[in-house]
C-alpha cells in the first residue's frame, strides 16, 4: 500500500481536528470575549496550541494529542462548574475585583500589586470616557482586566429625572431638580420643558464652539464630551413636549 502523503494526512488530520475543537469548544460555553478572565485567556491558548500541534505533528498519534485536548477541556468544565457553584472558588481560580481609585485618589499601592503602571490605568479610565480621575468616585480593576467606573454625582450624566421632568404616562420627576422643576408637585408643562431644551441647545452650540477652537486634545474631548451629553439629554427631552 503506498504511503499517504505528508500533506494530505495533515489536511485530514485538520479537518478532524476543526470538528473536535468546534465541539469542544460548544462545551466550554457563550462566555463573550469580552468577559474573559486571565485565565480563560490562557485556557484558549494553550487549547489552540495543542491542537495545532496535533495537526503538524505527524510524529506524535492524533488519537493521543486530542485526548489531550479532550482532558484539558474537561478539567476546564470543571474549574467553570466550580466557579458557578461556589464564591471562594471562583475567587480562588480568576480573583477579586481590585480597586484603583477612591474619591479622585489613585490607589498606587493596589496598582503595584496588580503591577499595572499609572499610565496604564489612565488608559483603561479614557477608554471609559474618563479623562480626569478626580471625577471618579470609585473605579475597580476587573477580573477581566476591564476597569469599571463610577463617577461623582456631579459628573454623571444628567437624566430627565435630574430635571424633574415626568416620565412618560403620568408621574412627576423625583431626581434632584424635581421639586424646583414641578413647583407644588405638578409635571412641567410644554413651555417648561422648551425652554430647557433651548437652554440645553445654547449650551450645546458652546461647547462645540470651544471645543473647535481648543488646541490641547484633552480640553478639545472634554468640550465636545459636554456637547454631546447635551444634545443627549436635549432628545430626551423631545419624548415630554407633546
Amino acid at each position: 500500500m503506498a504511503a499517504v502523503p505528508d500533506s494530505l494526512l495533515v489536511m485530514l488530520r485538520a479537518v478532524l481536528a476543526y470538528g473536535a475543537l468546534l465541539t469542544l469548544t460548544r462545551m466550554l460555553g457563550k462566555r463573550q470575549v469580552a468577559q474573559l478572565t486571565f485565565f480563560d485567556y490562557v485556557v484558549g491558548i494553550t487549547i489552540g496550541s495543542m491542537v495545532s500541534t496535533a495537526v503538524v505533528e505527524l510524529e506524535n498519534q492524533f488519537l493521543s494529542s486530542m485526548t489531550g485536548v479532550l482532558t484539558w477541556v474537561l478539567l476546564t468544565v470543571l474549574i467553570a462548574q466550580g466557579e458557578v457553584r461556589s464564591r471562594w472558588f471562583r475567587h480562588l481560580v480568576d480573583g477579586r475585583p481590585v480597586p484603583v481609585v477612591r474619591d479622585g485618589r489613585i490607589l498606587a499601592s493596589h496598582l503595584r500589586k496588580e503591577r499595572i503602571s499609572v499610565d496604564e490605568l489612565m488608559m483603561l479610565l479614557r477608554q471609559r470616557q474618563v479623562f480626569d480621575v478626580t471625577q471618579v468616585q470609585a473605579a475597580l480593576l476587573e477580573t477581566s482586566g476591564q476597569v469599571s467606573v463610577l463617577l461623582k454625582k456631579q459628573h454623571q450624566p444628567v437624566t430627565p429625572q435630574d430635571l424633574g421632568l415626568a416620565a412618560p404616562g403620568g408621574g412627576a420627576g423625583t431626581g434632584r431638580g424635581a421639586a424646583a422643576a414641578t413647583g407644588a408637585g405638578r409635571p412641567p408643562d410644554n413651555a417648561s420643558a422648551k425652554l430647557v431644551g433651548a437652554d440645553l441647545l445654547r449650551f450645546e452650540a458652546v461647547m462645540e464652539s470651544l471645543a473647535r477652537q481648543a488646541r490641547d486634545p484633552d480640553d478639545r474631548r472634554f468640550c465636545t464630551g459636554l456637547a454631546e451629553e447635551a444634545a443627549r439629554v436635549r432628545r430626551a427631552l423631545r419624548r415630554y413636549i407633546q
